[in-house]
């Protein structure tokens, strides 16, 4: 069996304030020199929710774009695509994620017969959108609304509302961690069938959620949800 891998293409974009003055001098009195205003080359770390000293970085934006895919041969013939995009924005005490995927793949399931035709195995598209306020450094409340249409698994669309409190527990520059509670809507419109059958559901509940984020490096991050 032969596996090629199609690469795959990210972009990271900053956006922050301009935190080096633009006026050095140094005044000469009396055999004294004494500088007029001095560049900042390292500043202590601000917590989200903290304002800004004057002159620091007050807002961040992380934007990447991702495209890869995968082509099987031999006793498994299949090949699939997926895309996506991950957008960031923190502006002091408020933040903003937007997370999108779309996978499609199709497999022949019978390589040894040779009538057999390819099928699509997947085809699926996930969305999802979250706002945190801090309105301390540390406490938050926070909103999401995602959808999910996967034609596959049944769903022309499934919709997820969710809102409460959040607390970070370690919330410092490329470490993050922090749990969330709150209330959970779930909306899903199933396709036919088994439309006929269940119709249309609405599921209410309680949420519990741990968010994990650990910047490696500049390249590499580890990021990770359980709910």
């Amino acid at each position: 069996m032969a596996v090629l891998l199609l690469g795959s293409v990210t972009g990271v974009f900053h956006a922050a304030a301009d935190d080096v003055p633009k006026d050095i001098s140094a005044d000469v009195d009396a055999g004294t020199t004494t500088a007029k205003s001095e560049p900042t080359f390292a500043a202590p770390v601000k917590e989200l929710g903290e304002e800004p000293e004057p002159g620091e970085e007050d807002r961040t934006i992380d934007w990447s774009l991702t495209l890869g895919g995968a082509i099987n041969t031999g006793n498994t013939q299949s090949w699939n695509l997926n895309a996506g995009t991950d957008y960031k924005l923190v502006k002091k005490a408020h933040e903003l994620t937007l997370n999108s995927i779309f996978n499609y793949g199709r497999a022949n399931v019978d390589p040894a017969d040779p009538d057999t035709a390819y099928a699509t195995v997947s085809k699926q598209l996930f969305f999802n959108a979250r706002y945190n306020y801090f309105v301390t450094k540390k406490n938050a409340i926070w909103a999401s609304l995602g959808e999910r249409w996967d034609p596959l698994a049944g769903f022309d669309t499934q919709l997820l509302a969710n809102l409460g409190y959040l607390r970070a527990f370690i919330k410092k520059k490329g470490h993050y961690w922090a749990g969330r509670l709150g209330y959970s809507y779930t909306y899903e419109n199933f396709r036919s069938p088994p439309a006929d059958v269940t119709g249309d559901s609405h599921i209410q509940g309680l949420l519990a959620a741990m968010d994990y984020e650990n910047k490696l490096n500049e390249h590499v991050e580890l990021l990770s949800t359980l709910a």
